[in-house]
């Protein structure tokens, strides 16, 4: 089972971003720390039945903790689980806090992989995105995570305001020099609520240009594959055998606990259904929470399960089992080509065997109207 460890501190908000975090010049790292370990404490019966094979730290952003708190994190996560054997531990970083003496601690509690909130390493890009970092710490930031044997995972943002091919292509081109080996390329959305969405509504931001975002989406396809990347994923890209193995759980239905403020949980229930739990948002909120307090509990049937479990599965650009979906959510056979039918009409999923279904080629940027339609009630 995969682990999800949400850390709710930012140095700095940045406008586009809808997540759960709070801005905060130095962080409770031991108040954090005692809080999840409470919560590992009182979750300890799900924990104690399964071995943890995966990790991802996300937020907010949690290079803002300081290196010796993540092997008290996973200190007191090993203690309560009935098996840890991570294969792969990964943890989200800005650039401008990553140093060698960070990355080593990291290293040492059992870290493989850092995923690298770059955006882009245009200045303008930089500007309009609201980031701390220059390119210039970008680029070492790169170096140093590759230099001490640590995969790089980097994250770009596409669309934004004023960005061109030319300065897309750049990114894509010191990406490839650096030798990264994965690549998280996420479409600019105007969230509800965010700062942005204010700046939209001011006339201090352009409105995201959908027709040059998809354009300029394509471009990066293009480009990465060129360079030995494998788009595997609606926003991912992998050198051989360097795909992200916590999301592949989330997009092939495995069960996964999240633990910290807003981390969600997914749990397969008797008879094919799903129960979800979703923590308390905000640090504070969380943190004085106990028990069926701290979270809300959603039970899906096996058919609203199901239709999220193709969902989820058609975000993968590889040939989805449907005979094995179809077993998961105990749905009977053929259950997912009638749920596909208008999307085969549209030629937006092809069926290469009996029992395998994948997005067409080129139709990932189409996944929100296959989405929509999978999703639905009837």
């Amino acid at each position: 089972m995969g682990v999800y460890l949400h850390v709710p501190f930012c140095a700095r908000a940045c406008p586009y971003c809808d997540f759960d975090f709070e801005v905060v010049r130095r962080p409770d790292d031991s108040g954090y720390v005692s809080a999840l370990a409470r919560e590992f404490e009182e979750r300890a019966e799900p924990l104690g039945r399964v071995r943890v094979d995966t990790i991802y730290v996300g937020g907010g952003t949690p290079s803002t903790l300081r290196g010796a708190t993540f092997s008290k994190m996973f200190a007191e996560l090993r203690a309560r689980a009935g098996a840890y054997e991570p294969r792969e531990v990964t943890v989200e970083a800005n650039p401008e806090h990553v140093t060698r003496e960070w990355l080593l601690a990291l290293r040492a509690a059992g870290a493989t992989r850092v995923s690298l909130g770059v955006q882009s390493f245009s200045r303008q890009g930089l500007v309009t995105l609201g980031r701390a970092h220059h390119a210039t710490k970008a680029r070492e930031a790169m170096e140093t995570i590759h230099a001490l044997g640590l995969d790089a995972s980097v994250d770009l943002i596409v669309g934004w305001p004023g960005q061109t091919p030319a300065a897309l292509a750049a990114d894509i081109e010191t990406i490839r020099d650096a030798g990264v080996a994965h690549v998280s390329v996420y479409a600019l959305t105007v969230e509800p609520g965010t700062p942005w969405e204010g700046l939209v509504a001011r006339g201090a931001r352009a409105p995201v240009d959908e027709d040059a975002q998809a354009d300029l989406l394509e471009r990066c396809e293009r480009s990465l594959e060129s360079a030995g990347f494998r788009h595997y994923e609606i926003a991912s890209y992998a050198k051989p055998a360097k795909q992200a193995q916590h999301n592949r759980k989330y997009w092939r239905w495995r069960d996964f606990l999240g633990f910290g403020p807003s981390a969600a949980s997914a749990v397969a229930t008797q008879g094919g259904g799903l129960e979800r739990r979703v923590n308390a948002r905000g640090f504070a909120e969380w943190a004085r929470s106990t028990g069926d307090q701290r979270a809300i509990l959603d039970r899906l049937d096996p058919e609203t399960a199901g239709r999220e479990g193709l969902w989820l599965g058609l975000r993968l650009l590889e040939p989805l089992d449907t005979s094995e979906l179809e077993a998961r959510f105990e749905r009977p056979s053929g259950w997912a080509r009638r749920r596909l039918a208008r999307q085969f009409e549209l030629g937006n999923v092809l069926s290469p065997s009996a029992e395998r279904v994948v997005v067409a080629p080129g139709r990932w940027l189409w996944h929100d109207v296959i989405a929509h339609d999978v999703l639905k009630g009837t």
